[in-house]
C-alpha cells in the first residue's frame, strides 16, 4: 500500500505545485518544520482548519510516528529524505488536503529555496572576502593536508618560494626546499599535526633555486567534519630583511662600543684632563681620571663641575665667575674656545696653570646638547719657560758684560746672523745679516786660511772650532785680534746644519801678554844681570871677612860683627844662586847636575852645622837610619838641604826645635824636614813650589825662590817632594831620591821633561 499510495500522493502533490517529484523530498529537519506549519495554526492554514480530513484525528495522519523512510538509495546530495506518507486510506477528499498539503511543501519549499540561494549568495560575498584577504596579505598563507601536500597558498607565498600558485599546489615542501630546509619544516609541521594547538617559530630555509631566506611561521591544525585533523594552516613571513637589519644594528653596537671602548681607553689614558658636561644642568657625563687629579677628586665624586671647590684666574689676576670659565661659555652661548690659560687655586691652596680649551657639542637640529673641555696643566712648563726667560736673561747679562758677540751661520745658506756686539766687532750697522763669505772677507789674509780649516774640521769631523784671527780696522788702525769657538749642530739625517759660536775681542789681552812677556824677558835678563854682577863684589866680602875671623880678636863686638858680615854674605851668596838657577832654567838651559859617589848624611852634617852657627838659639835634631850613599851632585843636595832646614827654621816657633830624619830602602833616600808653627794656609798649598811665592805671608817670607829651587834640583835626580802642614802635627817637608838614576831635565816651571 504505501508504495504505490505513496507514489500517486506524491504525484498528485508534485501535479498540484508544478514541482519535480524530487523536489516534494525534504530534509528531516525541513519535514518537522513541514509538520510543525501543519500541526500549528497559521495564517495560511485557516481554511485548512474548517477541513474535516484535518481534524484532531485528521492530524494524526501527518504524525512524525507515521512518516516511512525511504529505502537507503534514496539519498539526495549527503542527507537523508523521508516521505510524505500516512497508513489511513485516501478518501475522496485527498485531493483537496493533498492541494493544501502540496502548496504548504511548496510554499515551504520557495522558503527554503530562497534561504539557499541567500546561504549560497552570502556563502560566496564571504568566500569573496575570503579570497580578498588572503590574496591581500604580502606574509605566505597556505593550508597543507596531513600529508604536507599544498592544498592552497596564496600568490604572496608562491612568489616568495619562486614559483606560481600553481606550482606549488599538491606539492610537498621536500620538493621545494633543500634537504636540510625541508627536513626542519617537516620536524615543525609533525608538531602541530600531532597534537600541538599552535606553533611559532624561526627559521632559515633555502629553496630549491638556491634562495636562502629567513622565515617567522606559525602554523595550527585543522579539522574535518568528523572532528579527525585533516591538515594545518599557516602563515609565515620574510624576515630576512628584518634579521639583516638586525644583524647590522648588532654590527653597528659592537662597532659603536668598540669606538666607546677604544674611545675612554684614549680619553682615561691622554695625558690631557678631559670633561663633558650636559647641556642644561651641567651634569657632569664624562670625567676621566686626568681631569681627577687635576682638580683632586676622585673620579665618582662630584656629579656637578661647578661643585668642585677651585677658585680660577685669567689675564690680569681677574677672578672667574662661573659663567666665566671656557666650559660655562660653550655651554651658553656655543663660544669655541682655545687654549685660554687659567691659574687654578684648590681647596687645599695648591696652584697651578691650566689651558683649557672647550667647544660645544651640538645635536641635529642644531641645539647645544653638551660641551667638551680639555684641560692641560702646564704649571711646570710655565716654570720651565720662566727659567729659561731668566736664564736667557742672565746669558744676555753675561754676553753683554763679557763683550761676546754672538753669531749663528746657516750652512745650508750661507746666512750668517749676529748680536750687537759682533756687529761692532766687524764693523757693521747693527740688526742686518751677513754672509759666511763676507765674514771670512774681513778676516786677514795671513789668518784665513787656518779660519778655513777650523771650521772645514767643524763640519766634518765635528770638532768644535777654536781659533784666533786678526780682523783689520782700516787703513793706520791696529787689527783686532779675536777669539772665535763654535760648534756645529747636525740635522736629523746627520748633515751639519747650523754653526753657533762667539767671538771675544782679545787685543787688550794679548797686547797685555806680549807686555807681560816683555816684562819677563826683561826680568830674566835683570836676574842674570843681577846675579853675576853681585857674585863679584859678594865674592870679596866673603873674602875679607874669612881673613878677619882668622886675625886675633881684638874685642867681642868685632868678632860679632865679623860673624854677622859673614853670616849674612853666605845668605846672599845661596839667594844669588838661586836667582842664577832659575835664570838658567827659564832660559831653557836646564838645570846641570853634577852626580857622583856621596854619602848625603856626610852633606847634611855640613849643612847642620852651618845652619847651626847662624842659628844658635835654635835646636836642630838629625836622625840617620841606613845607608845613606848614592849618585848625587853634593853641591846640589846641600842647597835643597839649606834651603828646607833654613825654610823650617825661619818659619817655625821659636824655642822649637827643627828635626831632620835621613832614612834609606834598597833602591832610595828619603829625607824629613819636619817643624812645629803656624800651618801653611790650604789655598797656598798646591802654589809653595812655584817661582816667586812663598808659604807664609809674613814680611820675612823672602823671595819665594828657595822652594822652587828644591823642586827643581829633586826633580832633576828623578826624584819627588811633598809638603804636609796641620795645625797639630805641624809641617813636614818629604824629599825621595833614587840611589842612581839617569839625569833629569827640567824645564823653568819645575817640571821634569
Amino acid at each position: 500500500m504505501a508504495g504505490p499510495k505513496t507514489v500517486d500522493l506524491l504525484a498528485l502533490a508534485a501535479q498540484a505545485c508544478g514541482a519535480d517529484c524530487a523536489g516534494l523530498w525534504v530534509r528531516v529537519g525541513g519535514c518537522e518544520r513541514l509538520l510543525a506549519h501543519v500541526g500549528l495554526a497559521g495564517a495560511a492554514l485557516e481554511a485548512a482548519e474548517r477541513d474535516p480530513l484535518l481534524s484532531s484525528t485528521g492530524r494524526a495522519t501527518f504524525d512524525a510516528a507515521a512518516l516511512e523512510p525511504l529505502p537507503a538509495d534514496a539519498l539526495i546530495d549527503g542527507g537523508r529524505w523521508v516521505a510524505l506518507a500516512g497508513p489511513r486510506a485516501l478518501t475522496g477528499e485527498t485531493p483537496r488536503a493533498l492541494q493544501v498539503a502540496a502548496r504548504l511543501v511548496a510554499d515551504e519549499l520557495a522558503r527554503a529555496r530562497a534561504e539557499a540561494e541567500l546561504s549560497a549568495r552570502a556563502q560566496l560575498d564571504a568566500y569573496d572576502r575570503f579570497r580578498s584577504v588572503f590574496e591581500g596579505i604580502s606574509d605566505a598563507v597556505f593550508l597543507k593536508d596531513t600529508a604536507g601536500r599544498y592544498m592552497a597558498i596564496n600568490a604572496a607565498g608562491a612568489r616568495q618560494l619562486g614559483r606560481s600558485v600553481e606550482e606549488v599546489l599538491g606539492r610537498t615542501d621536500s620538493e621545494l626546499f633543500d634537504h636540510p630546509s625541508s627536513e626542519r619544516i617537516r620536524s615543525a609541521d609533525a608538531a602541530v599535526l600531532g597534537g600541538s594547538s599552535s606553533v611559532t617559530y624561526e627559521t632559515d630555509s633555502t629553496t630549491a633555486g638556491g634562495v636562502r631566506r629567513h622565515w617567522l611561521s606559525t602554523k595550527a591544525a585543522f579539522r574535518g567534519t568528523d572532528g579527525a585533523v585533516a591538515g594545518l594552516v599557516g602563515i609565515s613571513r620574510d624576515v630576512s630583511a628584518v634579521r639583516r637589519t638586525e644583524q647590522e644594528k648588532a654590527r653597528l653596537l659592537r662597532t659603536i662600543e668598540g669606538e666607546r671602548a677604544r674611545l675612554e681607553a684614549v680619553l682615561h689614558h691622554i695625558p690631557s684632563g678631559v670633561v663633558i658636561l650636559e647641556a642644561g644642568t651641567g651634569r657632569i657625563l664624562l670625567l676621566n681620571q686626568q681631569a681627577a687629579d687635576l682638580f683632586s677628586v676622585g673620579i665618582d665624586e662630584y656629579a656637578f663641575l661647578q661643585d668642585i671647590a677651585v677658585e680660577g684666574y685669567g689675564p690680569g689676576g681677574r677672578r672667574y665667575r662661573k659663567r666665566d670659565w671656557p666650559q660655562a661659555r660653550s655651554l651658553i652661548a656655543g663660544e669655541v674656545v682655545v687654549d685660554e690659560e687659567v691659574e687654578v687655586v684648590s681647596k687645599r691652596g695648591a696652584r697651578q696653570v691650566l689651558r683649557i680649551s672647550s667647544a660645544p657639542l651640538r645635536g641635529a637640529s642644531g641645539a647645544i646638547e653638551a660641551a667638551v673641555t680639555v684641560f692641560n696643566d702646564i704649571t711646570e712648563r710655565r716654570r720651565a719657560e720662566v727659567s729659561i726667560r731668566d736664564s736667557e736673561e742672565r746669558l744676555r747679562l753675561a754676553v753683554e758684560a763679557a763683550e761676546l758677540g754672538v753669531w749663528d751661520c746657516d750652512l745650508a745658506s750661507g746666512r750668517v746672523t749676529w748680536n750687537d756686539r759682533q756687529a761692532a766687532i766687524f764693523g757693521v750697522a747693527p740688526g742686518i745679516p751677513g754672509t759666511l763669505e763676507s765674514c771670512l772677507a774681513r778676516v786677514h789674509p795671513d789668518d784665513r786660511p787656518a779660519l778655513l780649516r777650523q771650521l772645514a774640521g767643524g763640519q766634518g769631523e765635528g770638532a768644535d772650532v777654536d781659533v784666533e784671527f786678526r780682523v783689520p780696522q782700516g787703513e793706520g788702525g791696529e787689527p783686532r785680534c779675536l777669539a772665535c769657538r763654535g760648534r756645529v749642530f747636525r740635522d736629523a739625517s746627520g748633515k751639519p746644519a747650523r754653526m753657533i759660536g762667539v767671538v771675544r775681542d782679545v787685543t787688550a789681552a794679548r797686547r797685555t801678554e806680549q807686555e807681560a812677556q816683555r816684562l819677563a824677558a826683561f826680568r830674566e835678563q835683570l836676574l842674570g844681570i843681577v846675579g853675576h854682577d853681585l857674585r863679584n863684589p859678594l865674592t870679596a866680602i866673603l873674602a875679607a871677612a874669612e881673613l878677619q875671623t882668622r886675625l886675633p880678636p881684638t874685642d867681642a863686638r868685632n868678632a860679632f860683627a865679623t860673624q854677622r858680615i859673614q853670616s849674612s854674605g853666605l845668605r846672599m851668596q845661596r839667594l844669588i844662586a838661586d836667582l842664577l838657577d832659575l835664570t838658567r832654567a827659564r832660559l831653557g838651559g836646564g838645570l846641570p847636575l853634577a852626580r857622583r859617589r856621596c854619602d848625603l848624611s856626610e852633606v847634611l852634617r855640613q849643612v847642620v852645622d852651618e845652619l847651626q852657627i847662624s842659628h844658635p838659639a835654635r835646636a836642630i835634631h838629625v836622625h840617620l837610619e841606613g845607608n845613606a850613599e848614592g849618585e848625587f851632585d853634593p853641591e846640589r843636595m846641600a842647597q835643597v838641604l839649606s834651603n828646607l832646614v833654613g825654610n823650617a827654621l825661619q818659619h817655625s816657633a821659636d824655642g822649637s826645635e827643627v828635626s831632620v830624619r835621613l832614612s834609606s830602602s834598597e833602591s832610595s833616600v828619603d829625607i824629613l824636614v819636619h817643624s812645629l808653627g803656624d800651618p801653611i794656609p790650604s789655598e797656598l798649598l798646591p802654589m809653595v813650589f812655584e817661582s816667586f811665592r812663598s808659604g807664609r805671608k809674613s814680611a820675612g817670607a823672602g823671595m819665594g825662590l828657595g822652594l822652587f829651587i828644591v823642586r827643581l834640583i829633586v826633580r832633576a835626580h828623578g826624584g819627588t817632594v811633598e809638603v804636609n802642614s796641620h795645625p797639630v802635627d805641624g809641617t813636614s817637608f818629604t824629599v825621595r831620591l833614587p840611589r842612581s838614576q839617569t839625569p833629569v831635565s827640567v824645564d823653568g816651571s819645575g817640571s821634569g821633561r
